[in-house]
């Protein structure tokens, strides 16, 4: 009878794990979107949804490098273990060998700067999106008691520091990488369906407006 919007219930069961932290800002990379729930205490400040998510990134990857879903995907999920950053001002990365993570001779032949310059951009692109028109710089300014919360698959790409978080979102005090599995998210829909009164969002339908005599009339031999 209800239609619930997953990023929501799930932050909303999960920012209990954060009592401590006034603002909490939660984002969900998903499949194919990706969502911002932003709370104030335990208030409910703003939801923004954008229809791009992790498998944006596989078929760009599968697209550019000329390779099937499936070896796209298993880069992005193993690309963490490269050790691979985004930082302008370091060399690191030129001796990365991508042939340590995979036997198949075309992809192990991939040059380590183009995959990260393929991901860096979706991933730019899906932060400069989500957080666009949001000064969460402003409100977040002179307060120590902020969190980034990052949730679901897709964000796994930015676990290990691969991608320069720490100077993106320097306002939050922490950024936590929210170790998900299938008990806890169906576990923040069941205890979403006990709470008498949710932060929930209702569609009140117009009262009709009464007729007169002769729209009755008009209406009943029509």
């Amino acid at each position: 009878k209800k239609i619930y919007c997953s990023s929501y219930v799930k932050s909303f069961f999960y920012k209990e794990y954060f009592k401590d932290y006034n603002y909490k800002f939660f984002l969900d990379i998903g499949f194919e979107k990706t969502c911002l729930t932003i709370y104030n205490n335990d208030k409910l400040n703003l939801i923004k949804y954008l229809p791009i998510g992790g498998n944006h990134i596989t078929k760009d990857i599968s697209k550019i490098l000329n390779i099937s879903n499936e070896e796209a995907e298993k880069i992005k999920k193993n690309f963490y273990k490269l050790g691979i950053t985004f930082s302008n001002t370091n060399n690191e990365n030129k001796d990365v060998n991508i042939s340590k993570l995979f036997s198949n001779s075309i992809v192990k032949n991939i040059p380590v700067d183009i995959l990260k310059k393929i991901i860096f951009a979706r991933i730019d692109e899906i932060i400069n999106m989500i957080f666009h028109g949001i000064n969460h710089e402003g409100l977040l300014k002179n307060n120590n008691k902020s969190i980034l919360v990052l949730t679901g698959e897709g964000s796994k790409i930015l676990n290990k520091n691969s991608i320069a978080l720490n100077e993106r979102f320097a306002c939050f005090k922490e950024i936590n990488f929210f170790e998900e599995n299938t008990t806890l998210v169906c576990e923040s829909g069941y205890n979403f369906k006990l709470i008498n009164n949710p932060q929930e969002i209702y569609l009140v339908p117009k009262k009709l407006k009464k007729s007169g005599f002769f729209e009755r009339f008009f209406y009943f031999f029509k």
